[in-house]
Formats: C-alpha cells, structure tokens, sequence
C-alpha cells in the first residue's frame, strides 16, 4: 500500500508540477509522512489540488501502515500468550485448574454440571475467557437472550421454545 501510494503521488506530482522524478518522490515521501520541511511544494493550481486530496487519503494510509508496523510485536506477544494459555493443560489437567474450569460457570450464573463435570462446550468457553475472545460481559448477555429464548426453562433449545414464543 505505501510503495503504491508513494508512486502514485510521485508520477502525478511529476506530471502535474513537471519537475524530476526525485523531487516528485521526495515532495510526495516528506509530505505523506507528514514531516513537511516546506522546501518543496506544489507551486502550480492544479498541483495544490491534488495535493489537497493526494495528502487526506496519503496520510491515513501511512498512519495505518506505521500503526500495523508498530502492532507487530503485540501482535505476537498475544500469539505467544494464546500458546502459554493453550498449552498450560497439555496432556493432563489437575484438580485445582479442573475445578476453577467448572466455578467459573457458576460465577457466570451459568448452570455447571452437578456431577461435577464439564462439557466440551464448557470447556472450549472457558478457553476462549482465559484467551481473551470473549468476556463475561458478553456471556451473560448471550445467556440472558438463551433464557429469554428457553420459554419452557428445560434449559435447552428446541422447537416447542421457538412455537410458543411466536404465539
């Protein structure tokens, strides 16, 4: 995206301003990045206008690739954090981690299995918390639209729910 935008501000600049090849791209790169020494500038009509709407979108789209830049090692700082959490049960899970998997559907308001155990539902939403994609917030507002929703409070879906909710 930045080596089109630099090109095309370079040729048009170029054409419009008739000038080299190198003042186009230094005017173009000095101003899309916003440094603007002022050495350089459009000097004819049709130059300033393009320059007006050249620079609007030329700097939106350098501010967005200098923000996706700086995100990167954010970026996988998450991924590596997604990993640790993933791999933290490995191939066994102990008590206390299997335990705080089933109390946090209770602190939810979410209905935990009385056997004491856990779903594969339950499970992957209790992941999905620890990673961060969902918050509890959103869980309990999707909760209340299932209790809304669950007319015969068996607490589960089905079409008797949906036939006596139209009616």
């Amino acid at each position: 995206m930045v080596c089109g935008l630099l090109a095309l501000g370079t040729v048009c600049y170029k054409f419009i301003e008739d000038t080299t090849v190198t003042v186009a791209f230094y005017w173009t790169a000095v101003s899309v990045t916003t440094v603007g020494y002022g050495d350089v500038f459009p000097s004819t009509r049709g130059g300033k206008i393009f320059a007006m709407f050249f620079l609007l979108g030329g700097c939106g789209v350098m501010a967005k690739a200098v923000g996706d830049v700086a995100g990167l090692p954010l970026e996988r700082r998450k991924r590596r954090n997604e990993q640790a959490v993933l791999a933290q049960y490995g191939e066994d899970l102990d008590p206390d981690e299997f335990h705080e998997i089933l109390t946090s559907f209770r602190d939810l308001g979410l209905a935990a299995a009385s056997d004491g155990s856990c779903s594969k539902t339950e499970f992957v939403l209790s992941m999905l918390l620890k990673l961060d994609r969902v918050n509890q917030h959103d869980i309990r507002r999707c909760a209340r639209v299932f209790d809304d929703l669950d007319i015969d409070k068996s607490g589960r879906l089905d079409k008797a729910d949906l036939t006596k909710k139209e009616s």
